[in-house]
């Protein structure tokens, strides 16, 4: 019988060396993140049916962040360039059991909410990205 997790710690970081020799810094991180995995549906339906006829298609898992935290500066920087510029993170996620497992993903959202009278806050929303079209995620 598995064991429950008592959650993960994600940490994502951004590569601030060049795309031949990639250096890999973290930038933020964060406690009780949500992963959802998704898979696609392709319609195989026939027009004489009545009703439809689906196969499974791609997979996909996108990661929400909602209370990013970023120690440094730096972090924000590399994050926000990272951003704007389109180019792939890595994720890290370890559990409580010391499992811990990476993959590239892409940022598809990065809302900044800085109130007049309250802490800033930064939230991330993460696409796991495949690059040859197996399982995104190794095992460190």
């Amino acid at each position: 019988m598995a064991r429950g997790s008592t959650g993960f710690d994600v940490v994502l970081k951004t590569n601030t060396g060049t795309v031949g020799a990639p250096a890999w810094t973290e930038a933020g991180s964060q406690r009780d993140v949500s992963f959802s995995p998704t898979r696609n549906t392709i319609d195989v339906s026939s027009k004489e049916g009545l009703f439809g006829q689906h196969r499974i298609g791609m997979h996909n898992e996108t990661c929400s962040l909602s209370a990013l935290f970023i120690p440094t500066d730096a972090g924000f920087l590399n994050l926000l360039a990272a951003d704007r510029a389109g180019e792939e993170i890595q994720v890290m996620r370890a559990d409580a059991n010391g499992n811990i497992e990476w993959a590239y993903a892409i940022i598809t959202g990065m809302p900044q909410d800085f109130p007049y009278e309250a802490e800033a806050t930064l939230s991330c929303e993460l696409l796991i990205n495949s690059h040859d079209g197996s399982d995104p995620w190794t095992a460190v």
